[in-house]
This record gives structure tokens, sequence and C-alpha cells, in this order.
């Protein structure tokens, strides 16, 4: 019998505030049940390739506390399932099917599923006698010609050990997670549209001239402080100097997107596998590697792309990857775009959005 492995990424479950970008629950739920009429036919895996929960950005106490223990952990997770049920009832109607697994990877907003305890509430919450074909195969996930992973160990931000990821009590975080915490949360309380509007040249440029200065030079100091100063009494934020080079480049060009393209595609062509899945940076697109294939599953955040023509940010399709094999063969490999059901915002409304935040953006700088 053919396995079909249907691979979801970067969903971002938080627990609905304003560091939520997970908005089209809806929606997702019902691109999954109906998908669910495939297990008549197939053996079928639902794989959430990383970055489904955003524990990052779930603050524990009103604070973003750098270290992670195990209780804070499942904490955030409980905020997450209240926030979520629909998600969560959801997967408990995929397991009511003999032939079906739900499989979770972890990504750099979820690191947190390596706790034990998490893993346990995670698989309550979705079946209370914690089924067996609920897995946590860790950073990446094989299944004879397919071969999947979230992509944050294929960028220098995130990159880690996955065997020291807990050290002691705590999450051993890496640089990229640090940064967050320590800095990048503050704007996305402040402007929290910021992360979500692309490109972010652009809306940048909505922002007063002051206000667009002091964000590129207080990045540009933060890195610097990083490199020579909290580097030396922080292991976890060790950067190379090539590293450093390239996020001072991409401050003073303004390049923010994640781009792990060509590291994947190095990886892929080395393999044994025919096709390889990952998400991370947000950009959904299939690629033809020779004979294999690259499948970016792109996001199911709320995510929105400026038209020129039409003067306003239009919600990002959502997308999935669909892969049909047996244990020698890829029978079918694509990837599924869903037309979001948000409405477009216009350009007034944004810059306006931009200019009474001003005041919170005063807050952060000072």
């Amino acid at each position: 019998m053919a396995k079909l492995s249907l691979i979801f990424s970067d969903i971002e479950l938080g627990k609905k505030d304003v560091c939520d970008d997970f908005v089209e629950e809806a929606l997702l739920a019902k691109v999954i049940l109906n998908n669910l009429v495939e297990a008549k036919d197939h053996k079928v895996d639902f794989i959430f390739n990383g970055d489904i929960f955003d524990f990052l950005k779930v603050s524990y106490k009103k604070n973003f506390p750098m270290n992670i223990t195990e209780e804070i952990s499942v904490h955030k997770l409980n905020k997450i399932a209240k926030a979520h049920s629909l998600f969560f009832k959801t997967l408990k109607r995929v397991l009511s099917k003999p032939n079906t697994r739900i499989i979770f990877i972890t990504g750099n907003h979820d690191f947190d599923i390596a706790f034990p305890k998490v893993q346990s509430r995670i698989k309550e919450l979705i079946d209370k006698t914690k089924s067996k074909r609920i897995l946590f195969p860790g950073f990446d996930f094989q299944d004879n010609l397919l071969y999947v992973e979230h992509g944050c160990q294929l960028d220098p931000l995130f990159n880690l050990n996955p065997k020291t990821l807990i050290k002691g009590n705590r999450l051993a975080l890496p640089f990229g997670s640090k940064v967050v915490l320590d800095y990048l949360i503050e704007f996305k309380l402040a402007l929290p549209l910021l992360e979500k509007l692309h490109p972010k040249k652009l809306t940048l440029s909505f922002l007063p001239k002051p206000y667009r200065r002091q964000f590129v030079i207080d990045g540009f100091l933060y890195l610097m402080k990083s490199f020579f100063y909290l580097q030396w009494f922080d292991e976890d934020y060790n950067i190379s100097t090539r590293n450093f080079l390239g996020y001072i480049r991409s401050l003073i060009f303004q390049r923010y997107d994640l781009i792990i393209y060509k590291a994947a595609k190095k990886k892929l062509k080395r393999s044994k596998f025919k096709v390889m899945s990952v998400g991370h940076s947000h950009n959904a697109e299939i690629y033809s590697i020779g004979h294999k294939i690259l499948i970016n599953t792109g996001a199911w955040r709320d995510d929105y792309e400026f038209s020129n023509k039409y003067l306003a940010y239009y919600p990002t399709n959502k997308s999935y990857g669909h892969v049909l094999h047996t244990k020698r063969r890829i029978l079918a490999a694509k990837l599924v775009e869903v037309s979001s059901r948000r409405p477009p915002m216009n350009m007034k409304r944004v810059v306006s959005f931009m200019a009474r935040r001003t005041k919170d953006l005063a807050k952060v700088f000072s």
C-alpha cells in the first residue's frame, strides 16, 4: 500500500495576543479534515514540520525568560492549547482513522518539544490514551525516499547540536533565539504588524525617518555587543566572524528574509533521498534538483505581500506538501496552495497604524 505524507510547517500557534501570528485556525482544520478521506486508500502521515507551536513568542508571567525550563514550557503549552483548542480537536479526529499518524518535528520556535513532559502533554491534549501514533522524531524525519526537516539546522542563526539542546534543566538556545527574546520581541510588542508585512524594506519606510535610522543603528549596536561582549560570558551567543559580517550586511542593505535554499539543495543532492521537504523561510516553492524534488512548504502564519498594482498588502496563500510514495518509488510530490480568507490591508491603514505606534517604539529606543 502506498503512503501519503502531508507536510505542514510554520503554523506558529500562540496564545491569541499581539505576538500570536496564527489566525486561520478554521481554514487549517478544514484542510486537515478534507485530507482524512485519503485514509480509506492509503496510510496517511500528517507531518508537522517545525514551528508548529510558537513557544518562543509566548510570554511566561508577562516576561520572556531566556532560561527556559520544562515547567515553563508546559505552562506555555497550556496557554497555546487554551487559545487554539480547535487545532487539537482536529488532530484527535485524525487519530480516529486507524491508518493515520501524527509526527511533530522540532523547529526553532518550538525547541521546547524536546522536553519529555511537553511531549506527554501534547499527546494528552490530542488523545487521552497518549497514542503511540503521535511521534516526536527530533530535528528530522526519514521515510524511505522522503526526508523532512524544518530547516533551522541549515540556518547559522539557529543551528545547534541536538544532543546538547537540553543542559541540566533548561534549553540551551542558539544565538537566533537569544536575539528574539533579548531584543526583537520588544519590536514585536511595539509594532506587531511589522513581522507580517513584506517586503520589510518597504514596510520600514512607512516609519518616521528617525525611527527607521534608529532601527538600523540599534540592530548594529546589538550585534556589536553580542560579538564583542556577550559571547564571552554566554556560550549560546557564540557567533563566527563570517556570520557576524553576514548579519551586518543584512542590516545595511535591509535584507531580512531567511534564505536556506542553497544549503537544502546541497544536502539533497548528496543524500539518498528523492524528495526533501523544509520550511523555516516561509517561502512556498517547489524545485527540481536533477531527478530529485525539494519542497518548501511555506507558512500558515498571518503574512502579507505588497501589491504595487493595488497599493495594498494581500494575504499570502497557505500551503502544504503532498507526497505519495512507496518504499522504492515517489508516485507524486507537489505543493498544494490554499487561498487565505483574510482581507487585504490598504497602504493608508498600514501607514496610519505605524504612525500610531511610534510612542511604543520610542519606549523601545529609550
